[in-house]
């Protein structure tokens, strides 16, 4: 009797959709009941030429302009055969629920249509319970195909689509997902146990660990740099003061100076020149032992916080020494 229902002549369906549509009570500005009625005679002859994906849209566009049960019906057909086995039941009960009016015989025909189709799907959907497992959660989120669900429908067995089905449920950093494939005319159980997310078990390093400039609070780019540059002429004063001290000792044994550092011999500009050589080796070694100092606390002490206490070195063209605030 279902498929004789189904495959009536398309010329009596179309009929059928003419006379509901056209009766004044059901329809709405001229306009509107026309393009109703020119979309669900297409949807209709889609359904039965197997286009079932348009069906299902023109259907859907035309009931949703007039909500009559015999477009109802179709529509609930074009879902069935689409796997949509629970919204296709939803669309049978409203078809079966829809206000009789106009043609009162076509209207309590598709009525009865509907519920025996409905009575004939039923046993096809399948359910589906979800049970959640760990930390009690006071705010559990539910998702099915990336549909939000009450969390109070876990446990319950739930009408769902057959073929593959995702579920997913989180509370706060903790989360469980499982995919599975549901057969028609089935019941299934997901269990689901919650644990930590990723980004919960590597949690991202604190802002506060990071040293930062006390200005800004932006990670300190210019510590790294300065204490390099510290250190590279740190090192050359060194090596400055070597050279000079060197020079400094061969000028003091030309001059035949004894241990006492007394110059027999020697000219004023001869002693002059010998003590400036050791003035600028004992300046090379200070100099450069503090700045090599001062680059490596660079490289290895983060800045201060602004209101703490610190103490960093300076070199202008005339000193060099430290400063700091406490």
């Amino acid at each position: 009797m279902f498929n004789q229902a189904v495959l009536r002549s398309g010329s009596l369906v179309v009929a059928l959709l003419v006379a509901c549509l056209g009766h004044p009570a059901l329809a709405a500005e001229g306009t509107t009941r026309s393009a109703a009625r020119q979309l669900g005679t297409e949807g209709v002859q889609a359904y039965q030429a197997g286009d079932y994906a348009s069906a299902v849209e023109k259907l859907e566009r035309a009931y949703g302009a007039l909500p009559v049960p015999s477009l109802a019906l179709w529509s609930a057909r074009a879902l069935e055969r689409t796997g949509k086995l629970v919204e296709a039941s939803e669309r049978y009960l409203e078809a079966v629920r829809g206000e009789v009016s106009g043609d009162r015989e076509l209207q309590a025909q598709a009525k009865k249509d509907a519920a025996a189709e409905r009575e004939q799907l039923l046993p096809r959907i399948p359910t589906l319970s979800i049970h959640v497992e760990g930390p009690s959660c006071e705010k559990l989120e539910l998702l099915l195909n990336g549909q939000s669900l009450s969390a109070g429908l876990v446990d319950t067995p739930l009408p769902t689509n057959p073929g593959p089905v995702t579920v997913v449920a989180r509370c706060s950093e903790l989360e469980a997902t499982e995919t599975i494939e549901l057969a028609e005319a089935t019941q299934r159980q997901v269990a689901l146990r919650l644990t930590p997310t990723q980004a919960a078990k590597n949690p991202a390093p604190s802002p506060a660990t990071v040293p930062s400039d006390t200005t800004t609070g932006k990670p300190s780019r210019w510590q790294p740099t300065a204490g390099w540059i510290s250190i590279g002429v740190g090192g050359a004063g060194i090596v400055l003061g070597a050279i000079m001290g060197g020079v400094a000792l061969g000028k003091v044994s030309e001059l035949g100076c004894d241990s006492n550092g007394a110059c027999p011999g020697a000219t004023d500009d001869e002693l002059a020149s010998a003590n400036t050589l050791r003035t600028v080796s004992t300046v090379g070694f200070i100099a450069g032992g503090i700045l090599t100092a001062a680059g490596v606390t660079l490289l290895l002490i983060p800045p201060p916080r602004a209101d703490a206490a610190y103490v960093t070195p300076y070199l202008t063209a005339s000193s060099i020494g430290l400063r700091g605030a406490f």
